[in-house]
């Protein structure tokens, strides 16, 4: 009888165990914000403002996420060290809308390098 018991409790909680582990994808919330991906760089760091709020520093090296709720926003971004004696400068303004990233690229070349 102990060992019946035993069986039925060990496979009530492997049950949950695997149940639990199961996840609804459409239920997953989407991402909000933006996306940055540079364009023609080389590996460097990048300071990231929105607003004039400093958000991080993300690598050109890779995609990096901000998540913003949804609305219209002002970007800085400039790289943290000089490149061939130059530094590089993008700003722009983005809009975001609610559940999908908004892609920003940066371009590393002669137009965004920043003024002296």
């Amino acid at each position: 009888m102990r060992r019946a018991m035993l069986m039925i409790i060990s496979a009530v909680l492997l049950l949950s165990f695997f149940s639990a582990g199961c996840k609804d994808d459409s239920q997953e919330a989407s991402e909000t914000g933006l996306r940055i991906i540079t364009d023609g760089c080389i590996e460097f760091a990048i300071n990231v403002l929105i607003d004039d709020e400093f958000q991080g520093t993300i690598s050109s090296r890779e995609p990096a996420n901000i998540l913003l709720p949804a609305g219209t926003y002002d970007l800085f971004a400039r790289n943290n060290a000089a490149v061939n004696g130059n530094e590089f400068c993008w700003t722009g303004q983005y809009t975001v809308s609610d559940g999908s990233l908004t892609t920003v690229t940066l371009t590393c070349s002669d137009e965004h390098i920043c003024p002296n």
